[in-house]
């Protein structure tokens, strides 16, 4: 008997795995779809199964011993929203010590275009003060807002950005600010638990979540072959299972 030969398929919305075996009905199995909305319950699920994964399995990712802190980050507060960021300066703040308080994350983006009447939203000199005390979410651009509700649902305190954690400005003492802190950018995304990749958007108002529009159904069926049988496939690219797929996810 040949061993089973195994066709994995990802689909816009399935993740399709037919084994091809000895038997005259082959195995269709459909996996659970992709959730229309980047934000949902279930997708932040799957992403604290994989940091879950990588923290306890990955070798290299087990004990990395907590790093340097960047001179300031985002105190994005807790998951519930009841406290509104602000700017955290780590020399002035409570010793972080433990794996868990030095964690944070950082956002990688794309700035775009701005202009006087559409300035930046940025920390500058004139506005250091008022960053440490607070910032409205409805302030801060969808990017960089959608970046610290990851950072509290994954819980996680602490988020770095570089238009807030690093002064802004012509002034003398923001370009010295930018001439210190930005060499170190490396070793700030080097540092982070994880960076944040807002690579769908082409400025830091289009946000990091959309929905998914639905796609048109396609099924395409081709033959596959083993040593000692043959069956047919249909692959089938779409939101839904068809019909002919029974509650227990065995083709009929």
């Amino acid at each position: 008997m040949s061993s089973p030969k195994s066709l994995h398929i990802l689909s816009f919305r399935h993740l399709i795995t037919h084994n091809v075996t000895d038997s005259s009905q082959p195995n269709l199995t459909y996996y659970q779809r992709v959730p229309r909305k980047a934000d949902s319950d279930k997708v932040f699920q799957v992403i604290n199964g994989w940091i879950k994964n990588c923290s306890e399995c990955h070798y290299d990712c087990r004990d990395i011993p907590p790093g340097k802190l960047p001179t300031r980050l985002v105190d994005v507060g807790p998951a519930d929203g009841s406290q509104e960021p602000y700017l955290f300066i780590t020399s002035e703040g409570p010793q972080l010590s433990s794996p868990e308080d030095t964690r944070y994350t950082a956002l990688s983006y794309c700035w775009g275009t701005y202009s006087e009447t559409n300035p930046p939203f940025t920390t500058t000199l004139s506005t250091l003060q008022e960053r440490k005390t607070g910032m409205s979410m409805k302030e801060i651009p969808r990017t960089i807002r959608d970046a610290i509700t990851i950072t509290r649902r994954l819980g996680i305190q602490y988020l770095w950005v570089d238009s807030l954690c690093i002064l802004q400005g012509p002034d003398p003492e923001s370009r010295a600010d930018w001439y210190k802190e930005a060499p170190r950018m490396s070793d700030v995304h080097g540092g982070a638990f994880l960076t944040i990749a807002a690579a769908w958007g082409q400025g830091v108002h289009d946000g990091i979540f959309f929905a998914r529009e639905d796609p048109d159904l396609n099924v395409t069926e081709f033959a596959l072959a083993s040593e000692t049988s043959a069956s047919r496939l249909k692959i089938f690219l779409g939101l839904s299972p068809p019909a002919s797929v029974t509650k227990d996810n065995q083709a009929t």
